[in-house]
């Protein structure tokens, strides 16, 4: 899964198409026509309503995605992981 825009994206997913890995992109209701999303075997949109830049920072929708699609073990960010942790930790407290 990548959150990324633009070109990073774009070689994100040929690198994956060509070792046979299936890319699942996120992006925002402003980015809906971005070659990023088109490039990608699955897309989904996040944060609606938002801007773009809190969009992409939208770590609920994000994390969401992932675990919807069965991906958040295997190839979301460690980043995002340890959100998904803090996220986690709030619920409880």
């Amino acid at each position: 899964m990548v959150n990324v825009v633009g070109e990073i994206a774009i070689r994100v997913f040929r690198a994956c198409t060509e070792m046979g890995i299936r890319t699942v992109s996120v992006y925002s209701e402003q980015d809906r026509q971005q070659l990023h999303r088109l490039k990608a075997d699955e897309s989904y949109v996040i944060g609606r309503d938002l801007p773009p830049v809190a969009a992409y920072l939208n770590y609920q929708d994000i994390i969401r995605v992932a675990l919807v699609r069965s991906l958040f073990n295997d190839t979301i960010e460690i980043g995002l992981k340890q959100k998904y942790l803090e996220l986690e930790l709030d619920v409880y407290r």
